[in-house]
């Protein structure tokens, strides 16, 4: 349900937030698709298409400003204040290389691309979450489908790609330390709050899989 839109009822006695919740969820759904389409075409080429890479903070920027007043759970928006936080300084584009200050779309490192893709790549498992609101009950052999893969980007992307080839990597924490202070702090708060809480998600991931399997015995 949407924060947004049970601010508007509480202050206009109205209950949109009733009536618009199948549209708030189609919006998320598209805005998701779009998402993953775009960075996991940025991963499997991003060596012949570098520009691209260039869009994928913004559009996931975009997803998150949006998705702002489109969801109400608290560690959802815990979430996207950490994103919007480092992104914004990716955006900013303010990077030192050498002893000048310039502009990442005048140069791409390749610390840079890994960190784009690696950190964007973990939305691919927010696909099979969001479909299973579209598949129905009935259909267990689709359910079960849905959550091995689900389970599995989960765990890839978030609890793998990103601690092993990214935050454990030293060169970018070279790139990160490279910026100035302030910057390195935001990007650093918010990658680690990001990571603190797909951990927590992991966890909660464990803990719903343990109960089905204990159910089904």
């Amino acid at each position: 349900m949407s924060l947004f839109l049970k601010q508007v009822d509480n202050f206009f006695h109205t209950e949109y937030h009733i009536k618009w919740n199948p549209i708030v969820k189609t919006i998320q759904t598209v805005q998701c698709i779009f998402l993953a389409g775009l960075v996991t075409y940025s991963f499997f080429h991003s060596s012949n298409h570098t520009w691209i890479i260039q869009y994928v903070p913004s559009n996931i920027l975009i997803q998150c400003i949006t998705d702002l007043f489109l969801t109400s759970k608290k560690d959802i928006l815990f979430h996207h204040t950490c994103v919007i936080g480092f992104i914004s300084i990716y955006q900013c584009g303010i990077f030192l290389h050498g002893s000048e200050i310039i502009r990442t779309e005048q140069i791409m490192t390749e610390i840079q691309v890994k960190s784009i893709l690696y950190l964007s790549s973990t939305e691919l498992s927010t696909v099979f979450l969001m479909l299973f609101d579209y598949i129905p009950k009935e259909q267990r052999f689709y359910k079960a489908l849905n959550m091995y893969f689900f389970v599995s980007s989960f765990f890839y992307t978030r609890l793998y790609l990103v601690p092993f080839y990214l935050l454990l990597e030293p060169e970018y924490h070279r790139f990160v330390q490279s910026i100035p202070f302030s910057y390195s702090m935001v990007i650093y708060s918010g990658i680690y709050g990001l990571q603190l809480l797909n951990i927590y998600w992991g966890a909660l991931i464990l803990q719903k899989c343990y109960h089905l399997l204990i159910r089904k015995k």
